[in-house]
C-alpha cells in the first residue's frame, strides 16, 4: 500500500531539490540565508514553535500543515502582528527546512 511522505517532508524535500535544481549555488545560498535570517525574527521563532508542536502528531501531513498553520496563525495574532497567511506558510516551510537539516542551525 502507497504510503504517502507527510507534507512537510515533501516541501522540504521540494525545497532542496527547487533549490539545487532551479538556482545557481549563489543563489540557493542566499535564499538559505534569508531563510535562516526569516526563522531568527519573531513571526520565524513562532513558526519553528508551530512546527515542532505538530511534528508527533498522529495525523496526516495535511492536517499537520493545518494544524501548523492554525497555531502560527493565532500566536502572530496574540502578538499584535497582522502577517498574510502566505507568509505564514513561507515561514513554515522555512522552518519545516530547519527542522529537516537543508539550511541553518540544527
Amino acid at each position: 500500500m502507497w504510503n504517502p511522505f507527510s507534507i512537510f517532508k515533501s516541501a522540504a524535500i521540494w525545497i532542496g531539490r527547487t533549490l539545487k535544481a532551479a538556482f545557481t549555488s549563489d543563489t540557493a545560498k542566499a535564499v538559505a540565508l534569508a531563510g535562516v535570517a526569516i526563522l531568527k525574527d519573531e513571526v520565524g521563532k513562532l513558526a519553528l514553535t508551530a512546527v515542532l508542536q505538530v511534528k508527533d502528531l498522529t495525523v496526516g501531513g495535511a492536517a499537520k500543515r493545518v494544524a501548523a498553520f492554525d497555531i502560527l496563525k493565532a500566536a502572530a495574532q496574540r502578538t499584535g502582528k497582522d502577517v498574510p497567511d502566505r507568509l505564514l506558510n513561507l515561514a513554515i516551510e522555512f522552518a519545516v527546512g530547519q527542522l529537516k537539516g537543508d539550511f541553518g542551525e540544527q
